[in-house]
């Protein structure tokens, strides 16, 4: 507990590790230690959180890859490890903001949490319903299996029927037994169209016949018995009708003898289409239920909102409990969003406020520091200018006055050289060097080299 003099003993304790989830400053809540609780419960919200979006990912990798559980639980252990970093860092952001200006900090980390939220409660809102989705699935596969299976062989009939235009996509490659069932087809015709000519010319042949007997018998037209031409003459032509009448009947028995061996024929043909059409099919569809393969997220979206539409029940239920998991998954950041300000807030706002004013101060008192030391310096390089005028300028009147000198004793030494008098050479002493002041830039350069 806190003393009069300092804060609390630090806690080792289970508290301190779930509390390292918020980002709480042990060091500055040891002055509060009432409100360790609160936090500790926090950074278990935060953990619980993680832990549900873990379980979250490996329930959505189990629909979609088939591995053992084993090679997913690192996987989905990460993002668990994500989630409560992300959650932890959006309730670390909250600590220190007073009550007058939570909302607007907290609502676009409330926004985020509802999008995360929504992530990870989908896969177990389908992992709850899992039995009736999962049913409603397989009948879902078995009723389009069935549908593809029957128009397949609509589109693929054997009975000769023409197919219809919708199936295209649908038609399969075996040997059709369309050729002969044409060929049938034509010879049947013709056959009708013999038929036929045979029972006109049986009829024609038959009139004949009488009208040949009553002009023989002397009833016809003529009145006059016996065989005389018009009675030969119609003979004659019902010879021919009956001429026509065999040939067209050889014509016939030749046309049904065809058709008999097409008949044999378009049998063996047509078993031989639908064995090949069974087996086709029967590949097709088993083609169709091996692309469906494992059921999915997708899959299992989908039939949870055809189960959602057939009954309102399902639809408030399944709603209801994903609401749930998303708020469960926002409560890190609504915890911070209904809660007051708390103590250990307004000392780390004003330890953050306190640290702001000591580093203002301190860059404050190093730019003044600094702008002495410039101004300094500049101080330096102007003596060091003037001194340094100072001593050329004294050079200057040294070497004037030693040119001066040099100048009269070669005015001497000509006038004397005029009057006779012996000349005496004299080397004129040499000007002193100037002794080399470093001064500041000096400094500066072997500082600053």
């Amino acid at each position: 507990m806190t003393t009069d003099t300092g804060p609390a003993a630090p806690d080792r304790g289970p508290g301190r590790l779930l509390r390292r989830f918020t980002g709480v400053d042990e060091s500055l809540l040891d002055w509060v230690p009432q409100e360790r609780p609160r936090y500790s419960r926090l950074g278990a919200i935060v953990l619980n959180t993680g832990l549900m979006a873990a379980f979250s990912l490996l329930v959505a990798l189990q629909s979609v890859v088939d591995v053992p559980v084993a090679v997913l639980i690192p996987v989905a252990l990460a993002w668990g490890l994500f989630i409560v970093t992300f959650d932890g860092w959006l309730v670390a952001t909250t600590h220190g903001v007073g009550s007058y200006s939570r909302f607007p900090v907290l609502l676009p980390r409330l926004l985020v949490s509802l999008l995360l939220g929504s992530v990870i409660a989908e896969p177990l809102v389908l992992w709850v319903f899992r039995p009736a989705i999962d049913a409603e699935i397989m009948t879902q596969r078995v009723s389009e299996q069935s549908e593809y299976e029957s128009r397949l062989r609509l589109c693929n009939s054997t009975s000769g029927e023409t197919a219809n235009p919708a199936c295209a996509g649908y038609l399969l490659n075996v040997a059709s037994a369309d050729p002969i069932r044409d060929e049938l087809t034509r010879t049947s015709a013709q056959r009708a169209t013999v038929s036929a000519e045979i029972t006109r010319y049986r009829s024609a042949w038959s009139k004949l016949q009488e009208t040949a007997k009553a002009e023989c018998a002397g009833t016809g037209s003529t009145g006059r018995a016996g065989e005389g031409p018009a009675c030969k003459q119609l003979r004659a032509e019902a010879d021919r009708y009956l001429d026509l009448v065999k040939t067209e009947q050889t014509r016939l028995n030749g046309l049904d003898s065809t058709i008999l061996r097409l008949n044999t024929a378009l049998g063996d043909a047509s078993e031989k289409q639908e064995q090949q059409t069974n087996v086709a099919i029967a590949s097709r569809v088993a083609e169709w239920r091996a692309a469906d393969g494992q059921i999915g997220l997708l899959d299992r979206a989908a039939a949870l909102t055809r189960l959602g539409e057939r009954s309102g029940a399902v639809m408030a239920a399944q709603w209801l409990l994903r609401m749930l998991f998303i708020l469960i998954d926002c409560l890190p950041v609504l915890t911070a969003f209904l809660g007051r300000g708390t103590t250990y807030d307004q000392l780390l706002s004003r330890r953050l406020t306190t640290a702001r004013l000591i580093h203002d101060q301190k860059i404050d008192l190093r730019e003044r520091q600094e702008a002495a030391e410039l101004a300094l310096r500049v101080r330096k390089a102007e003596a060091y200018r003037r001194r340094e005028m100072d001593d050329l300028d004294a050079g200057e009147r040294s070497d004037r006055a030693a040119r001066e000198a040099g100048v009269d004793e070669q005015i001497e030494a000509l006038a004397a050289r005029l009057r006779g008098d012996p000349v005496t050479w004299r080397v004129p002493p040499a000007r002193p060097k100037r002794a080399e002041q470093p001064g500041i830039f000096a400094a500066e350069r072997a500082t600053h080299p």
